[in-house]
């Protein structure tokens, strides 16, 4: 693995090189009101379905959504996953053998593999055919258990394929990182040191990336196993009531608190550049917008936090009445997709804060969402236990 991403064009490396004192941000929601407010006509509720498909065979809510091509993969609170064709909604497969909810879903960079991870400790590994998807119809002998794991007493936290090789890193409830070559699929690697549950990783180029839900951050060489750098939750500077999120882009990483706050760490030197306290609850997603070189970060809180890390400064804030669950960037931006507990998917221009569109069609929170490849359609996962297909177009 070669560390062959560049810095957002703004990140100069001399502003990482150094350690900046952060600023006191004040929240800044004076412009937010909580409104509920629904279109109705007496005591009927009007309730539009922006969806042109969907999936409905979970019996439960739907926590994680993946998509290759025409495909989607799903995981749900009924133990089962689906891998399912998004133009038609048509079932290809059933995906057996989790005894507790599935807590991930991840396709592999060329659509030959899929993870899941539950909270029964199991990942397995799905051999899934790509040279003709859309004429599958015998299902049981297309879509195979490759390999398949258990973590005793544990539990998967979450799954992430790296972008260019067949090679899966799994965050374990033990505070654990399991990096597997596939295939075979040996156990490569086991990244320790962290104190709890491991919430959330990512590959860095040549690292790997750990947080944990007391609040440490960890960072190792791939190959060599070698830890670069820790930093503590006793750090003063590096208070957060424990992580939910980590992303990595050249040499700078930033993470989401539960207490709302966002670090931005350099990776190269295991230094805290800064940070940002401005929103008032846990940081549940984060996304770099390479094209205009900020982040953006949604929160239970409704916010959407747009933050220029080369200048410490918030750029714009964007509202959901209801807690923030994802964030997707399209086509590495300005426009962004978001979806919340309100029921709705929200497009955004993040150079300027307003809303494009708005689209919903479930009749509960969206716990999940992706974006296909073509940047055509999206694929969310309900609370309602539906997963329905939106246009982009």
């Amino acid at each position: 693995m070669s560390d062959s991403e560049d810095l957002p064009t703004h990140f100069a490396p001399e502003e990482l090189a150094e350690e900046i004192t952060p600023d006191e941000h004040e929240p800044i929601y004076s412009d937010i009101e909580d409104d509920h407010s629904y279109e109705n006509q007496g005591d009927i509720v009007t309730f539009t379905d922006d969806s042109i498909q969907g999936f409905f065979e979970h019996k439960d809510s739907i926590y994680t959504v993946d998509t290759f091509g025409d495909w989607a993969a799903t995981g749900s609170g009924d133990d089962l996953g689906y891998i399912w064709e998004i133009s038609s909604g048509e079932k290809v497969a059933t995906l057996n053998g989790h005894q507790d909810t599935i807590v991930s879903v991840k396709f592999s960079h060329d659509g030959s593999m899929l993870a899941t991870g539950g909270m029964d400790g199991k990942i397995f590994i799905w051999s899934v055919p790509t040279a003709s998807p859309l004429n599958i119809t015998e299902v049981g002998s297309e879509v195979e258990v490759l390999l398949a794991w258990t973590t005793l007493f544990n539990y998967v936290q979450w799954l992430q394929f790296h972008p260019s090789d067949p090679v899966l890193l799994a965050g374990i409830s033990d505070g654990t990182i399991w990096m597997m070559d596939l295939p075979p699929g040996n156990t490569t690697h086991v990244f320790s040191g962290l104190t709890s549950a491991c919430t959330c990783g990512t590959f860095a180029g040549s690292r790997v990336l750990g947080v944990d839900e007391e609040g440490s951050m960890i960072a190792w060489d791939a190959e060599s196993r070698e830890k670069l750098f820790s930093i503590s939750p006793y750090d003063g500077r590096f208070k957060s009531d424990g992580w939910n999120v980590v992303v990595a882009k050249g040499d700078a990483a930033v993470l989401g608190g539960r207490n709302g706050s966002v670090k931005v760490v350099n990776i190269a030197k295991g230094t805290i550049l800064g940070g940002f306290e401005v929103q008032r609850d846990s940081i549940e997603t984060i996304r770099f917008v390479d094209v205009i070189g900020i982040v953006v970060c949604g929160s239970i809180d409704g916010a959407i936090v747009s933050y220029d890390i080369g200048s410490m400064k918030v750029r714009n804030i964007m509202t959901h009445e209801e807690p923030v669950v994802s964030v997707q960037v399209l086509d590495n931006g300005p426009m962004i997709v978001s979806c919340s507990v309100d029921g709705s998917l929200r497009k955004w221009d993040v150079r300027t804060g307003h809303q494009i569109q708005k689209w919903t069609g479930h009749h509960d929170g969206i716990l999940a969402f992706a974006i296909t490849q073509d940047q055509k359609k999206i694929v969310t996962g309900g609370d309602d236990g539906a997963s329905l297909v939106f246009g982009l177009e």
